[in-house]
């Protein structure tokens, strides 16, 4: 519903930083600003678009790109959806649990679509994790959205996977200050090692007392949380 090309956007004062640390967790370069200091990048990891920028305010955010944002907006306000026109090609949509999402006017470039393949460092991407007061409530306002479940769980608390084909977003009825990315991978120790030697200090080894590794964190030189659950 909300357009044909989904970003992820990161706030990032640093690109060139930020680029190396991506790069070295499996993401490639897609496009790169000119200049001796770039000022966005787009990388992909097979699953997501990733777009590092200067000048973003709530990090992370989503972006995407539709053909016709007026027509778009009418239909938003016709489900009940907040959502603002910045000019007539840019839209401002208040997405679940209070994500933002950012409409351009834009046509489909079918050489940005992910494969679909799978990290080769992180595995699976799961979704962004968005924390919400009531996740029932949040899951309705994603539904009219355009999003659908994709999973859900009741316990350790309320949580609704949710997609629209092209972003992804874990609904979780908790009280978490970050919105982590979420991917699932097979964390055998030669991963483990890969990612600890890529991020070095920045990443953090969860273990159960008999050493079995159930989750590995990564955090980003912008400041952005990646946190790899280990595959059931």
């Amino acid at each position: 519903m909300l357009g044909h090309t989904a970003h992820i956007l990161i706030a990032c004062a640093d690109v060139p930083t930020s680029i190396d640390a991506w790069c070295s967790i499996g993401f490639t370069e897609l496009a790169v600003a000119n200049g001796d200091v770039p000022t966005w990048a787009r990388l992909t990891d097979g699953q997501v678009i990733v777009m590092l920028m200067n000048d973003v305010g709530v990090s992370p955010a989503l972006a995407y790109f539709h053909a016709d944002p007026p027509v778009l907006r009418q239909r938003i306000h016709d489900r009940g959806g907040t959502v603002t026109a910045v000019s007539p090609t840019e839209l401002h949509v208040r997405g679940p649990g209070d994500i933002p999402i950012y409409v351009h006017a834009g046509k489909q470039l079918d050489a940005e679509r992910p494969s679909k393949e799978s990290n080769p460092l992180l595995g699976y991407h799961l979704g962004i994790c968005v924390s919400v007061a009531d996740a029932a409530s949040e899951k309705s306002y994603a539904e009219r959205m355009g999003f659908l479940v994709a999973e859900q769980a009741a316990e350790p608390f309320p949580r609704f996977d949710m997609t629209d084909g092209l972003a992804s977003l874990i609904l979780q009825q908790t009280s978490m200050s970050i919105r982590p990315l979420v991917y699932t991978m097979e964390l055998d120790n030669d991963v483990v090692r890969s990612m600890q030697e890529a991020m070095g200090d920045r990443c953090t080894v969860f273990s159960t007392p008999d050493g079995d590794v159930f989750m590995v964190r990564l955090d980003m030189p912008e400041g952005t949380t990646i946190l790899v659950n280990a595959d059931d």
